[in-house]
C-alpha cells in the first residue's frame, strides 16, 4: 500500500470481497480524504480495473490513470464551489455521468471526497443512486466526519475503517488545554488566539503541501478546485480542535466519577484535570460540552471563525 496508516485489516477484506465477485455498489472510507481515504479509494478502483495477474500492480497504465485522477470512468468529486462544500448540481453532474455506458467497457465509478461537505439537497439527491445504482458502478464516499452525513446515507454504504481505529489528531492542542475551559474574558480572547494561530499554521503546511503536489500542477485542477480543498482542510482541522476539547471536558467528567488515570484521553494531564473536576460542578461541565458541540454546527455557518470561537469560549464563562 502507498500509505501506512491504511488498515491491513480492512484492505484484506475489501480485497478478498472483490475477489469473490461480492462488490457493493456504495461505500463510505473512514479516513483522510488527502491520505489514507484517499489511498484506499484509489487501490479499490484499482483492484476492479488492474489487467495484471496480482492486483492492483500500481504501474500499468490503467493503475496510473487511477492515481493521477485521469482514468476516463472514474470520476472524482470535491468542494469546489464558492460555498467549499458539494451542491447540488454536483451531485446532478454524478448521477448524470454514472448513469451513461463506460468507455472502456468495464466499471463505472465515482469518488466524493469529503463527503461530509455536501449540502443537504446534495445528500438527498445522492439517495436517488444510491437506492437505484445503475448496473457495473460503484460509489465511494471518502470522510474523517461521517458523522456529518445524513443516516440514510451511511445505512446504504459499506463502512471501511481506512486508517487506524484509535483516536489520533495531527493537530494536538493538549498545551493550550492549560487555560481551558476559560475563567475569564481575557481567557477566552488568549484561547481564541492561540486556536487560530494553530490553525494558521496548519493552513500553511496544507496549502504548501497542496502546491508541492505533482498533481495540483495539472490544468485541469483549476485555483478554485484548490482553495476548495485549502477550505475542507480548514473545516477539518476545526473538528479536529473541537474534538479535542470535547475530549478534555469529558476527561473532567470522568475525573470527577474517579475514574483511573489510564481511562483518560488526556491522561498526561491528570493532575490538572483533577484540579478542574474539583473547581466545576458536573452540570457546569455538562453545559460547557453542549456549548461545544453547538460551536461544531456554528462553524459551518459564514460567521468570521474568531467571533465563533471567542463568543463560545465567553459563554462558557461561570
Amino acid at each position: 500500500m502507498e500509505s501506512e496508516a491504511v488498515h491491513i485489516d480492512s484492505w484484506k477484506y475489501v480485497k478478498n470481497s472483490f475477489s469473490n465477485g461480492h462488490i457493493a455498489h456504495a461505500y463510505l472510507l473512514n479516513g483522510s480524504p488527502s491520505k489514507e481515504g484517499f489511498d484506499f479509494s484509489v487501490r479499490m478502483l484499482q483492484l476492479l480495473s488492474c489487467e495484471a495477474t496480482d492486483k492492483p500492480c500500481n504501474r500499468c497504465s490503467i493503475c496510473k490513470s487511477i492515481r493521477s485522477q485521469k482514468h476516463i470512468d472514474v470520476l472524482w468529486l470535491e468542494p469546489s464551489s464558492k460555498s467549499r462544500q458539494i451542491v447540488v448540481a454536483d451531485v446532478e453532474g454524478l448521477i448524470n455521468r454514472m448513469h451513461k455506458t463506460s468507455f472502456s467497457g468495464g466499471w463505472k465509478a465515482a469518488v466524493i471526497l469529503h463527503a461530509d461537505r455536501m449540502q443537504p439537497a446534495a445528500e438527498n439527491k445522492l439517495l436517488k443512486i444510491l437506492e437505484e445504482p445503475p448496473s457495473k458502478s460503484i460509489l465511494i464516499l471518502v470522510s474523517e466526519n461521517s458523522s456529518g452525513l445524513l443516516p440514510t446515507i451511511k445505512s446504504r454504504c459499506q463502512r471501511v475503517q481506512c486508517g487506524s481505529s484509535e483516536k489520533s489528531f495531527d493537530i494536538d492542542i493538549g498545551s493550550l488545554l492549560s487555560r481551558f475551559p476559560p475563567n475569564t474574558s481575557m481567557d477566552a480572547i488568549l484561547v481564541t488566539n492561540e486556536i487560530t494561530d494553530v490553525l494558521s499554521t496548519a493552513a500553511e503546511s496544507h496549502s504548501d503541501n497542496l502546491f508541492l503536489d505533482p498533481n495540483a500542477d495539472d490544468e485541469s485542477i483549476s485555483r478554485e478546485v484548490l482553495e476548495a480543498r485549502l477550505a475542507a482542510y480548514r473545516k477539518q482541522d476545526q473538528h479536529m480542535i473541537i474534538d479535542q476539547m470535547l475530549y478534555w471536558l469529558r476527561d473532567i467528567l470522568a475525573v470527577q466519577i474517579g475514574m483511573e488515570p489510564s481511562s483518560l484521553f488526556f491522561n498526561t494531564y491528570h493532575e490538572r484535570l483533577k484540579e478542574l473536576g474539583a473547581r466545576y460542578q458536573r452540570d457546569e461541565v455538562l453545559l460547557m460540552i453542549q456549548h461545544i458541540e453547538q460551536l461544531s454546527q456554528r462553524m459551518n455557518t459564514t460567521l468570521p471563525e474568531r467571533q465563533v470561537l471567542e463568543d463560545t469560549f465567553r459563554e462558557m464563562i461561570t
